[in-house]
């Protein structure tokens, strides 16, 4: 039996995380598949481009005053002064702001915006505000967020503008700090601000692991990302989700049925490249389940399970008999991309969903400690026995 534990510290003690493009990625991808590998399944690691990155804390100073300012993920650097402008709506973002440093605050900072051209929605209002600051001439954009649980997880501050096709530096503040930069230039427009955002992207390329035995033509396919947010060593968010599709492989070894195994890269980058890679390369109308597996081994919960576009008579009997419990819907990850194409679709998370985003997701506190292995067994034994069931 694999050594699920070690699995998971290795996948989170990779260097310096499990981004897209960076060097821990690409060891964690070459562990997945270096098991799957030795469990006999045949195995490709098709390679797509990325952007790479690599940020640091960084500084905002108004005169002798200096606040910490946070490099939003895949956005440029930025070293130099000019004019502050706060702006706190989209009326305000209009006027001429040539040359400053735009300090985002109040509506336009509520909610995390659309990165450019993301492929499973868009937002008109994101699309018109995002080509304004870009074309506005500003050298910075910085933000005063705070936290958004549901869209950003429990980052604070949280990135307004995650996107590295974001052709303006962009870097955010939490609220409180946000405050005090917005109380110390009342009254004065203009000020000088000195901002020092340490940030740099690259082009760079990425894997998905896929690893299939029986026939592809319906297939069921079982689905986990196996990327983390930069700076999180993504614990339960997902290296769980991957040690679980590894112990499966582990546990349908025999199994004469078409089966898929996707360690996607990606689902939390702003391109999801991964998805669009594998959707590319592969025609859904083949694969009759899609199970997915985010967010799942949370010590002190359980996993829950919930259905999309399931046939009427689906039985998950195999997912409850192993302790798996009903959950509320959850059309936030890869198994949407099943979802939409019309292809039946299972995602199992954590019952304590909510306290996950709100305290652990994205954060450098997403450690191994935080998962319970017990529940990644249960889970993995559920899914094997939903796969030998499944009509």
């Amino acid at each position: 039996m694999l050594d699920l534990a070690a699995h998971l510290e290795a996948l989170c003690a990779v260097h310096p995380d499990r981004r897209p493009g960076g060097p821990g990625n690409e060891q964690a991808v070459d562990l997945v598949a270096g098991v799957l590998g030795g469990l006999g399944w045949a195995v490709e690691c098709p390679r797509f481009p990325v952007v790479g990155w690599e940020g640091s804390a960084g500084t905002l100073a108004i005169g002798e005053r200096t606040w910490p300012l946070v490099p939003s993920p895949y956005g440029l650097g930025w070293r130099g002064t000019g004019p502050l402008h706060p702006v706190a709506d989209e009326d305000a973002l209009a006027a001429d702001h040539a040359g400053a440093v735009l300090l985002l605050h109040g509506g336009l900072a509520a909610a995390p915006l659309t990165p450019k051209g993301y492929p499973f929605y868009g937002s008109e209002r994101d699309a018109q505000i995002v080509a304004r600051l870009e074309s506005c001439g500003a050298h910075a954009v910085l933000a005063v967020t705070g936290r958004a649980p549901e869209l950003a997880g429990s980052l604070d501050p949280f990135p307004l503008i995650e996107d590295g096709a974001f052709t303006v530096p962009t870097g955010n503040l939490p609220a409180d700090v946000g405050a005090e930069v917005l109380a110390a230039v009342a009254g004065s427009p203009g000020l000088a601000a000195s901002v020092d955002l340490p940030a740099r992207r690259w082009p760079s390329t990425a894997r998905n692991v896929v690893a299939r035995r029986g026939d592809p033509a319906g297939r069921i396919t079982l689905v986990a990302h196996v990327d983390s947010k930069p700076g999180t060593p993504g614990a339960v968010d997902n290296a769980a989700g991957v040690v679980v599709l590894l112990r499966v492989a582990e546990l349908l070894r025999d199994c004469s049925a078409g089966v898929e195994i996707l360690a996607v890269n990606g689902e939390d980058s702003y391109a999801a490249a991964g998805e669009l890679d594998y959707l590319a390369a592969n025609d859904l109308a083949e694969v009759r389940l899609a199970v997915n597996i985010d967010g799942a081994g949370y010590r002190g919960g359980g996993t829950a399970y919930s259905g999309y576009g399931l046939p009427p008579d689906a039985d998950l009997s195999a997912l409850s008999g192993a302790g798996l419990v009903e959950g509320p819907p959850w059309p936030q990850s890869d198994h949407m991309v099943f979802a939409m194409a019309g292809r039946p679709a299972i995602a199992l998370t954590t019952t304590e969903f909510a306290e996950v985003m709100g305290e652990v997701a994205h954060s450098p506190h997403d450690l191994p400690a935080l998962v319970d292995v017990a529940l990644l067994e249960q889970a993995a034994q559920g899914i094997a026995a939903l796969v030998r069931t499944w009509p």
